[in-house]
């Protein structure tokens, strides 16, 4: 069986900018800085795939998604090398140099 989907995308565009949806994105967006500020102060004497398994079970835990791949062994690399990784208010992640 084949469905065919549509969306009212003005309408799906003023849901994501309803009070209601910003708040839940910022939570999620607060709780993932959390995660990854954890990750780095906790690094030291960790691989990187023990980071990424870190990262990867509390995102699934507490915001309840995944980051999938590349990102999520990119971030690990990234914060095993020492640098500050962070995620924007429109869900792209950064890193310091």
């Amino acid at each position: 069986m084949k469905m065919d989907i549509q969306f009212n995308e003005d309408a799906l565009s003023k849901l994501l900018q309803s009070e209601r949806a910003q708040s839940a994105l910022r939570g999620l967006h607060d709780n993932a800085n959390r995660i990854f500020a954890d990750a780095l102060r906790d690094r030291e004497g960790k691989s990187v795939d023990q980071i990424k398994s870190e990262i990867d079970r509390r995102i699934r835990i507490e915001n309840d998604g995944n980051l999938g791949e590349p990102i999520l062994t990119n971030i690990a690399t990234i914060i095993h090398d020492g640098r500050k990784v962070w995620m924007e208010a429109d869900g792209r992640v950064m890193a310091d140099d």
